[in-house]
């Protein structure tokens, strides 16, 4: 492989929406497929990327970007380094914990989709509350006084799920 663009910065523009990024990396390995690898220290869950709502849409921004064979978290923490993603099946591609994906482009059109629905949300201004983890979403924020959160009703959502 070949480190092509370590911290690549980059203009998406969705809907009417324009965002700075800053991407970690980009690698090309052979017949000019590309690697999107984004580095964390803390917890990564490429599964968050394959939900009815996307939880961690970072990853599949870029990819629209980059059209990539390969998206991968890299999680480093002193004495350990790990990849997790995903990439296309028809890609041999060793060395990390991946889900493969036979129908890559599918998946492609299907988090753009996704992020053009997110983009379109956030123009419009929709506020509701959905929080993705129900209460475990509140654990650490520090906002309590400025949430709607107390409004929704999560043990009767959990109960009939």
């Amino acid at each position: 492989f070949t480190v092509l663009k370590p911290e690549k910065s980059a203009t998406a523009k969705i809907n009417g929406l324009t965002l700075n990024l800053k991407i970690d990396r980009v690698d090309e390995i052979s017949d000019k497929k590309y690697v999107l690898i984004d580095y964390k220290s803390g917890e990564a869950k490429p599964g968050d990327w394959l939900k009815e709502r996307i939880i961690e849409p970072q990853l599949p921004l870029y990819s629209t970007l980059t059209s990539p064979s390969v998206v991968a978290f890299g999680k480093i923490k002193k004495g350990q380094i790990e990849f997790k993603g995903v990439k296309d099946s028809s890609i041999d591609f060793s060395g990390f914990k991946v889900t493969k994906v036979s129908e890559w482009n599918d998946l492609l059109a299907l988090w753009k989709n996704k992020i053009d629905l997110l983009a379109n949300e956030f123009l419009s201004g929709r506020a509701v509350i959905e929080p993705n983890l129900n209460e475990k979403t509140c654990k650490n924020c520090d906002l309590d006084s400025l949430c709607r959160i107390r409004e929704c009703d999560f043990k009767n959502d959990e109960e009939e799920s």
